[in-house]
């Protein structure tokens, strides 16, 4: 921590924090409009096709309740994944921001600087475009599959505990 505050000053202890709004805020926003979009899909569905009571010994009670919770497992599952890949870039270069990597640029053939500040892009912006240009569209695709395996259970988690809480809170 001391060599953090030596080298780089207090601000490093803040290093990416405007790119981790930049990753966050969409992601929440997406994430919660996308699951309610895909609960209604699947409940619309699910209802219009009846609930096949009769191939099952559960009370009718407790079918709707199972039937519920799997509506909501399913929607939070689809939800993560359209999550993931809308934002997978951003989280990308979120994380090279934070970590310090940052992708040169050549500027003839010779020399080679670090991509200036520009007052109208902002830097997280200026990584994805780096990162594209440097790495080819399929670097826009790294790290999703572990992305994936950390956002779907914590949707799922996330959205059947939002949807008790809701139940109760209406009683």
């Amino acid at each position: 921590m001391r060599s953090m505050i030596r080298n780089e000053g207090f601000r490093s202890f803040f290093k990416g924090s405007v790119a981790h709004i930049w990753v966050h805020g969409p992601s929440a926003a997406l994430s919660w409009m996308s699951y309610e979009f895909f609960k209604d899909k699947i409940h619309s569905f699910t209802s219009s096709t009846g609930n096949g009571s009769s191939h099952t010994q559960m009370p009718l009670g407790m079918q709707s309740g199972v039937k519920l919770v799997l509506e909501q497992v399913l929607a939070s599952t689809l939800c993560a994944i359209v999550t993931c890949v809308a934002t997978n870039p951003l989280d990308i270069a979120k994380t090279r921001l934070q970590t310090g990597f940052q992708h040169v640029e050549k500027v003839s053939s010779s020399k080679s600087a670090i991509v200036s500040k520009s007052r109208f892009e902002p830097e997280i912006i200026q990584q994805i475009r780096l990162l594209v240009k440097n790495e080819g569209w399929h670097a826009l695709g790294k790290g999703m599959v572990p992305r994936l395996g950390m956002m779907i259970p914590f949707m799922i988690v996330e959205s059947v505990i939002y949807e008790l809480a809701l139940s109760v809170s209406k009683r």
